[in-house]
Protein backbone atom coordinates (compact mmCIF):
# COMPACT_ATOMS: atom_id res chain seq x y z
CA UNK A 1 0.00 0.00 0.00
CA UNK A 2 1.11 3.62 -0.57
CA UNK A 3 2.17 5.84 2.34
CA UNK A 4 0.99 9.72 3.00
CA UNK A 5 0.73 12.07 5.40
CA UNK A 6 -1.56 14.91 4.68
CA UNK A 7 -1.29 18.38 5.93
CA UNK A 8 -3.62 21.43 5.54
CA UNK A 9 -2.69 25.15 6.76
CA UNK A 10 -5.25 27.64 5.79
CA UNK A 11 -4.03 31.27 5.52
CA UNK A 12 -6.15 32.74 8.04
CA UNK A 13 -6.85 29.51 10.15
CA UNK A 14 -5.10 27.14 12.27
CA UNK A 15 -2.36 24.30 12.25
CA UNK A 16 -3.84 20.98 11.06
CA UNK A 17 -2.84 17.95 10.51
CA UNK A 18 -3.56 15.25 8.27
CA UNK A 19 -2.21 11.26 7.72
CA UNK A 20 -3.46 8.43 5.67
CA UNK A 21 -1.76 5.73 4.12
CA UNK A 22 -2.27 5.14 0.28
CA UNK A 23 -3.27 2.41 -1.98
CA UNK A 24 -1.67 1.88 -5.90
CA UNK A 25 -2.14 4.19 -8.62
CA UNK A 26 -2.36 4.52 -12.42
CA UNK A 27 0.75 5.07 -14.71
CA UNK A 28 0.20 7.70 -16.81
CA UNK A 29 2.61 9.64 -18.84
CA UNK A 30 4.94 11.93 -16.16
CA UNK A 31 3.77 15.23 -16.12
CA UNK A 32 6.66 17.56 -16.93
CA UNK A 33 7.72 19.19 -13.60
CA UNK A 34 9.10 23.05 -13.97
CA UNK A 35 8.72 23.65 -10.32
CA UNK A 36 11.26 24.15 -8.02
CA UNK A 37 11.96 24.10 -4.11
CA UNK A 38 14.22 26.84 -2.73
CA UNK A 39 16.02 24.22 -0.27
CA UNK A 40 15.89 20.71 0.55
CA UNK A 41 17.38 19.59 3.58
CA UNK A 42 18.03 16.31 5.29
CA UNK A 43 18.59 14.93 8.44
CA UNK A 44 18.48 12.47 11.77
CA UNK A 45 16.20 13.45 14.90
CA UNK A 46 14.82 11.51 17.70
CA UNK A 47 12.16 9.39 16.34
CA UNK A 48 8.65 11.26 16.65
CA UNK A 49 5.10 9.95 17.99
CA UNK A 50 3.06 9.09 15.46
CA UNK A 51 0.18 11.91 15.22
CA UNK A 52 -3.29 11.07 14.66
CA UNK A 53 -4.10 9.75 10.88
CA UNK A 54 -6.37 12.32 9.09
CA UNK A 55 -8.54 11.05 5.90
CA UNK A 56 -8.34 13.15 2.32
CA UNK A 57 -10.42 13.11 -0.30
CA UNK A 58 -10.05 14.35 -3.39
CA UNK A 59 -13.61 15.41 -5.27
CA UNK A 60 -13.25 15.56 -8.86
CA UNK A 61 -16.31 18.25 -10.14
CA UNK A 62 -17.69 20.49 -13.02
CA UNK A 63 -19.56 23.67 -13.40
CA UNK A 64 -22.29 21.63 -16.09
CA UNK A 65 -22.37 18.45 -13.57
CA UNK A 66 -25.61 18.97 -12.03
CA UNK A 67 -24.93 16.05 -9.59
CA UNK A 68 -22.07 18.31 -8.10
CA UNK A 69 -23.84 20.08 -5.74
CA UNK A 70 -24.55 16.96 -3.92
CA UNK A 71 -21.17 15.43 -4.18
CA UNK A 72 -20.26 18.62 -2.54
CA UNK A 73 -22.67 18.65 0.22
CA UNK A 74 -21.68 15.14 1.07
CA UNK A 75 -17.84 16.04 1.45
CA UNK A 76 -18.68 18.77 3.74
CA UNK A 77 -20.76 16.62 5.89
CA UNK A 78 -18.26 14.53 6.29
CA UNK A 79 -15.79 16.99 7.44
CA UNK A 80 -18.51 18.29 9.84
CA UNK A 81 -19.05 14.58 11.04
CA UNK A 82 -15.29 14.04 11.87
CA UNK A 83 -13.97 17.88 12.54
CA UNK A 84 -9.89 17.75 12.40
CA UNK A 85 -9.78 13.98 11.14
CA UNK A 86 -11.04 14.78 7.39
CA UNK A 87 -10.08 16.84 4.70
CA UNK A 88 -11.62 17.44 0.87
CA UNK A 89 -10.29 19.38 -1.94
CA UNK A 90 -12.37 20.12 -5.51
CA UNK A 91 -10.69 19.35 -8.26
CA UNK A 92 -12.10 20.82 -11.86
CA UNK A 93 -11.46 18.15 -14.65
CA UNK A 94 -13.18 16.39 -17.66
CA UNK A 95 -15.87 17.33 -20.03
CA UNK A 96 -18.56 19.28 -17.23
CA UNK A 97 -16.10 22.18 -16.90
CA UNK A 98 -16.68 24.53 -19.34
CA UNK A 99 -17.18 27.77 -17.84
CA UNK A 100 -20.90 29.54 -18.64
CA UNK A 101 -21.04 32.92 -20.60
CA UNK A 102 -22.00 34.29 -16.91
CA UNK A 103 -18.09 32.65 -15.81
CA UNK A 104 -15.69 34.84 -14.58
CA UNK A 105 -13.97 31.62 -13.33
CA UNK A 106 -11.63 28.61 -15.08
CA UNK A 107 -11.26 26.26 -12.46
CA UNK A 108 -9.54 24.05 -14.44
CA UNK A 109 -5.98 23.62 -14.68
CA UNK A 110 -3.30 20.83 -15.91
CA UNK A 111 -2.55 19.40 -12.23
CA UNK A 112 -5.86 18.70 -12.13
CA UNK A 113 -6.83 17.27 -15.55
CA UNK A 114 -3.77 15.44 -14.79
CA UNK A 115 -4.81 13.82 -11.68
CA UNK A 116 -8.69 13.23 -13.28
CA UNK A 117 -6.94 10.40 -15.38
CA UNK A 118 -4.31 9.44 -12.66
CA UNK A 119 -7.14 8.41 -9.88
CA UNK A 120 -8.97 6.88 -12.73
CA UNK A 121 -12.09 9.49 -12.79
CA UNK A 122 -15.02 8.01 -14.99
CA UNK A 123 -17.26 10.68 -14.13
CA UNK A 124 -18.45 13.70 -11.73
CA UNK A 125 -18.97 13.58 -9.06
CA UNK A 126 -16.18 11.51 -7.56
CA UNK A 127 -14.13 11.03 -5.12
CA UNK A 128 -10.55 9.33 -4.14
CA UNK A 129 -10.47 8.25 -0.28
CA UNK A 130 -6.84 8.45 -0.03
CA UNK A 131 -6.60 7.28 -3.04
CA UNK A 132 -7.21 3.98 -1.89
CA UNK A 133 -8.37 1.38 -4.56
CA UNK A 134 -10.78 -0.57 -1.84
CA UNK A 135 -12.03 -3.84 -2.20
CA UNK A 136 -15.03 -4.73 -4.61
CA UNK A 137 -14.10 -1.46 -6.51
CA UNK A 138 -13.17 -1.46 -10.40
CA UNK A 139 -11.37 2.24 -9.73
CA UNK A 140 -9.60 4.06 -7.28
CA UNK A 141 -12.45 7.47 -7.93
CA UNK A 142 -15.62 6.65 -6.28
CA UNK A 143 -19.03 7.26 -8.17
CA UNK A 144 -21.62 7.06 -5.59
CA UNK A 145 -21.36 9.44 -3.16
CA UNK A 146 -23.42 7.33 -0.67
CA UNK A 147 -20.34 5.20 -0.16
CA UNK A 148 -17.87 7.79 0.50
CA UNK A 149 -18.63 8.24 4.14
CA UNK A 150 -18.24 4.48 4.96
CA UNK A 151 -14.81 5.05 3.26
CA UNK A 152 -13.62 7.26 4.91
CA UNK A 153 -14.66 5.49 8.98
CA UNK A 154 -12.31 2.45 6.95
CA UNK A 155 -9.36 5.07 6.49
CA UNK A 156 -9.71 6.50 10.26
CA UNK A 157 -8.98 3.37 11.50
CA UNK A 158 -5.03 2.61 9.73
CA UNK A 159 -1.95 4.36 11.04
CA UNK A 160 0.90 6.25 9.57
CA UNK A 161 4.03 6.04 9.36
CA UNK A 162 5.38 9.94 8.38
CA UNK A 163 4.32 12.92 10.36
CA UNK A 164 4.00 16.31 8.15
CA UNK A 165 4.41 20.18 9.29
CA UNK A 166 3.53 23.19 7.66
CA UNK A 167 4.86 26.85 7.83
CA UNK A 168 3.62 28.92 5.81
CA UNK A 169 4.93 32.83 5.83
CA UNK A 170 3.06 35.21 3.32
CA UNK A 171 3.47 38.75 2.58
CA UNK A 172 0.39 40.81 1.59
CA UNK A 173 2.26 43.72 -0.15
CA UNK A 174 4.03 41.02 -2.76
CA UNK A 175 2.00 38.43 -2.36
CA UNK A 176 4.71 36.11 -2.08
CA UNK A 177 3.62 32.78 -0.50
CA UNK A 178 6.50 30.77 1.19
CA UNK A 179 5.68 27.16 2.32
CA UNK A 180 8.23 24.90 4.81
CA UNK A 181 6.96 21.26 4.58
CA UNK A 182 8.78 19.13 7.01
CA UNK A 183 8.66 15.70 6.94
CA UNK A 184 9.84 13.42 9.80
CA UNK A 185 9.13 9.49 9.67
CA UNK A 186 8.00 7.36 12.19
CA UNK A 187 8.60 3.83 10.69
CA UNK A 188 10.94 2.55 7.71
CA UNK A 189 9.43 2.74 4.74
CA UNK A 190 10.70 0.55 2.07
CA UNK A 191 9.19 2.46 -1.13
CA UNK A 192 9.43 5.95 -3.44
CA UNK A 193 8.12 8.65 -1.86
CA UNK A 194 6.74 11.92 -3.31
CA UNK A 195 5.46 14.62 -1.67
CA UNK A 196 2.67 17.08 -3.18
CA UNK A 197 1.31 20.66 -2.56
CA UNK A 198 -1.42 21.74 -3.29
CA UNK A 199 -3.46 25.60 -3.21
CA UNK A 200 -6.85 25.99 -2.86
CA UNK A 201 -9.40 28.52 -2.57
CA UNK A 202 -13.15 28.68 -1.10
CA UNK A 203 -15.54 31.27 -1.17
CA UNK A 204 -15.44 32.28 -4.61
CA UNK A 205 -18.93 32.92 -6.56
CA UNK A 206 -19.72 31.52 -10.05
CA UNK A 207 -22.30 29.59 -11.55
CA UNK A 208 -23.11 26.08 -11.56
CA UNK A 209 -25.75 24.32 -12.77
CA UNK A 210 -28.14 23.19 -9.92
CA UNK A 211 -30.99 20.67 -9.84
CA UNK A 212 -34.57 22.30 -10.14
CA UNK A 213 -36.90 19.93 -9.00
CA UNK A 214 -37.43 17.73 -12.38
CA UNK A 215 -34.74 19.73 -14.69
CA UNK A 216 -32.09 21.93 -13.61
CA UNK A 217 -30.98 25.14 -13.66
CA UNK A 218 -27.35 27.49 -13.43
CA UNK A 219 -27.64 29.67 -10.52
CA UNK A 220 -25.20 32.66 -10.75
CA UNK A 221 -24.18 33.20 -7.43
CA UNK A 222 -23.33 29.58 -6.35
CA UNK A 223 -20.47 29.56 -3.31
CA UNK A 224 -17.53 27.10 -4.19
CA UNK A 225 -15.33 26.01 -1.58
CA UNK A 226 -12.10 24.60 -1.40
CA UNK A 227 -10.93 24.51 -4.97
CA UNK A 228 -7.43 23.64 -6.47
CA UNK A 229 -6.39 26.88 -7.60
CA UNK A 230 -2.49 25.51 -8.10
CA UNK A 231 0.28 23.00 -6.68
CA UNK A 232 3.65 24.00 -5.99
CA UNK A 233 4.74 20.65 -7.04
CA UNK A 234 3.64 18.78 -9.87
CA UNK A 235 0.68 16.51 -9.39
CA UNK A 236 2.28 13.80 -9.39
CA UNK A 237 4.86 15.32 -6.60
CA UNK A 238 8.53 15.89 -5.92
CA UNK A 239 11.35 12.49 -4.91
CA UNK A 240 11.90 12.21 -1.56
CA UNK A 241 15.46 11.59 -1.95
CA UNK A 242 16.57 10.13 1.52
CA UNK A 243 16.77 7.54 3.40
CA UNK A 244 12.82 6.61 4.92
CA UNK A 245 14.14 5.10 8.65
CA UNK A 246 12.93 6.23 12.20
CA UNK A 247 14.05 9.77 12.64
CA UNK A 248 14.54 10.68 9.40
CA UNK A 249 13.90 14.35 8.71
CA UNK A 250 13.29 16.20 5.44
CA UNK A 251 12.47 19.80 4.97
CA UNK A 252 11.37 21.49 1.34
CA UNK A 253 11.03 24.71 0.79
CA UNK A 254 8.69 26.14 -2.57
CA UNK A 255 7.67 30.09 -3.16
CA UNK A 256 4.95 31.47 -5.76
CA UNK A 257 3.22 34.90 -6.51
CA UNK A 258 -0.52 34.80 -5.71
CA UNK A 259 -2.29 35.71 -8.78
CA UNK A 260 -4.36 39.28 -8.28
CA UNK A 261 -7.37 37.28 -8.60
CA UNK A 262 -6.98 35.15 -5.23
CA UNK A 263 -8.31 35.81 -2.29
CA UNK A 264 -5.67 35.40 -0.23
CA UNK A 265 -7.73 35.28 2.80
CA UNK A 266 -9.60 32.19 1.53
CA UNK A 267 -6.53 30.33 0.38
CA UNK A 268 -5.58 27.13 2.19
CA UNK A 269 -2.61 24.87 1.18
CA UNK A 270 -2.61 20.86 1.98
CA UNK A 271 0.20 18.84 1.50
CA UNK A 272 0.86 15.27 1.50
CA UNK A 273 3.69 12.49 1.24
CA UNK A 274 2.49 9.56 -0.96
CA UNK A 275 4.19 6.56 -3.05
CA UNK A 276 5.74 7.31 -6.62
CA UNK A 277 5.19 5.60 -10.17
CA UNK A 278 2.23 3.60 -10.26
CA UNK A 279 2.84 2.44 -6.62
Amino acid sequence: MNISSFCRHAFAGTFVLFFAFLASCKEIPPFIDFTETLSDTTYLDAVETPQSRIVVLEEFSGVRCVNCPAGHEESKNIAEAHPGRFVYMVLHAGFLTVPYADSQQQFVIEETSFLYDFLEVLAVPAAAIDRVKFANENTISLLNANTWAGKVEQELQKPTPVNLYLIREYDPVTRTLRVTAKLSYTQSISTDNNLSVFIAESHIIDPQLIPDGTSSTVQLDYEHNHIVRDMLTAPQGIVINAEKVPGRVVVKVFEMVLPDAWVAENCEITAFVHNAGDN
